[in-house]
């Protein structure tokens, strides 16, 4: 199962980056962000990593909060933090130990 979900999260991930790449950040493009995360984090919850979810929850507020201010800049700042959060994942040989990513 955790297979599973750190394969959900490189997807995540690459989903997140390539929207960043395409500047996609038109509304639509943000409501496709949060479908995603969304789905990501629903499935984290499904399979009980608490922590995980936690993370998750909390970066999907920071964007949230910069969306609902239409504020662009934050929003950036908000989806590098996150891919920098998932890669530290996918590349963790312990990826049960979910630390706060450093600072962007």
């Amino acid at each position: 199962m955790k297979t599973n979900y750190i394969n959900q999260i490189s997807l995540l991930k690459e989903f997140l980056e390539k929207t960043q790449e395409d500047h996609a950040l038109t509304f639509e493009g943000r409501l496709e962000v949060a479908n995603q995360i969304n789905a990501t984090t629903r499935l984290i919850c499904s399979i009980e990593e608490k922590k995980l979810f936690d993370w998750l929850s909390y970066y999907r507020g920071e964007l949230e909060l910069a969306n609902m201010n239409d504020d662009i800049r934050s929003y950036n700042i908000g989806l590098e933090k996150i891919i920098a959060f998932l890669d530290s994942i996918t590349h963790s040989s312990r990826p049960n130990n979910y630390s706060k990513p450093t600072e962007i």
